[in-house]
């Protein structure tokens, strides 16, 4: 499967030539692996998915020859970024923080506004709520009343804020990729459907740049992600 999803993204580098074409075929390869990243991950504690994801393009770095002593590397292509925050109705969200990037005036769209700019540009609404995940939505929810009626009745303060959902406890669950093609150009991106029954509204660290990814392609590229794949695209 992994092989599938690098020869997808292999194809649109060959046609397109850059690396940032990369990141979006092979995300999709993480969110497919992953149980617990965007589709079939666990919804907000309304029931409703809300993905965050970012994509950051370090720029083409111009390397004629050896730098002079203290001499700084330049761009000749600069740095982009776009990110998406608290994202509904949308499987991709990765997709959609690229076209923020390359078509938006703004680095940042959250929540509806975000919804609204993925329908103004095209790209294809999908709910990321999947049935298992709302099975287990509706069982936690049905576990914190439970809980809450026990309270209530025996005014055991513990029970508050505690559910029998072990999946529920996990709460770092994110997907990232950083590339490398044979012009120097870095980038970097991630998705992730955040922390499970998180407040509708959550933010997490993955989407911000400079916490959750940062890509400078005369100096470093970083993802801070549970997952990381590194890909190296044909040429280098």
């Amino acid at each position: 499967m992994f092989s599938y999803y690098l020869a997808t993204a292999g194809r649109r580098y060959e046609r397109d030539g850059e690396c940032v074409l990369f990141l979006e075929p092979v995300l999709l390869l993480g969110r497919v692996l992953s149980l617990t990243v965007g589709y079939g991950g666990l919804p907000n504690s309304a029931g409703e998915m809300e993905l965050d994801a970012a994509i950051m393009d370090g720029g083409v770095p111009i390397c004629n020859g050896l730098l002079a002593h203290g001499e700084p590397m330049r761009l000749q292509e600069p740095i982009r970024l776009g990110a998406v925050c608290a994202l509904p109705h949308r499987r991709c969200a990765v997709g959609v923080a690229r076209a923020v990037m390359d078509k938006s005036p703004h680095n940042v769209l959250v929540g509806q506004g975000a919804l609204d700019y993925a329908v103004a540009s095209g790209l294809p609404q999908q709910d990321a709520l999947s049935p298992e995940a709302e099975a287990e939505y509706r069982q936690w929810k049905k576990d914190k009343l439970s809980q809450a009626t026990a309270h209530n009745n025996h005014n055991n303060e513990n029970n508050e804020n505690n559910h029998n959902n072990d999946r529920g406890q996990e709460t770092h669950d994110t997907v990232g990729l950083i590339c490398l093609d044979s012009q120097g150009r870095i980038c970097a991106a991630t998705s992730t459907s955040g922390w499970p029954y998180k407040h509708v509204g959550r933010v997490g660290d993955s989407a911000l740049v400079g916490s959750g990814l940062y890509a400078d392609s005369r100096y470093t590229c970083v993802c801070v992600c549970v997952c990381v794949c590194v890909c190296v695209v044909p040429g280098v």
